[in-house]
Formats: structure tokens, sequence, C-alpha cells
């Protein structure tokens, strides 16, 4: 027998609450990693708008104080 025959038969062999647990499984895992893809994608974004505001709030302040002060660290 090869592979796709062999799943195939232990599919057709398998009880019913065996497959309706498989494919419950097998779907839950794909909306986890589904939802941990975009999650994750959202943070990043959410995150690098974050620093970016921090970037050009730390910008101002040392566009405005004088040249020696920056160089001194006063």
């Amino acid at each position: 027998m090869t592979g796709p025959r062999r799943v195939r038969a232990l599919w057709a062999r398998a009880s019913l609450r065996s497959r309706v647990l498989l494919l419950a499984v097998a779907l839950s895992a794909a909306g986890f990693t589904a939802f941990a893809l975009l999650t994750g994608s959202a943070l990043r974004g959410y995150m690098e708008d974050r620093v970016d505001v921090q970037l050009r709030a730390t910008a101002q302040v040392f566009a405005a104080l004088p040249p020696r002060a920056a160089e001194q660290g006063a």
C-alpha cells in the first residue's frame, strides 16, 4: 500500500468520533495559527507606530536644545 491509499484506508476504518475529533483539532490548530499571525502583524504595526512617535518626540527635544547641551549630555 502506498501513502495516500494507506491514509484513505485508515480514514475509512476510523470511527465517526475519531474523525470528528481529528477534524476539530485540525480546524482549531488552523484557527489559532491564523489568529496568531494576524495578532502578531497588528501588534507589530502598533509597536512600530509607538516607537516612531517616541523618536519624533525625542528628536523635537534635541532639536530645541542648544548644540553644546546635546554634546555634553545636559
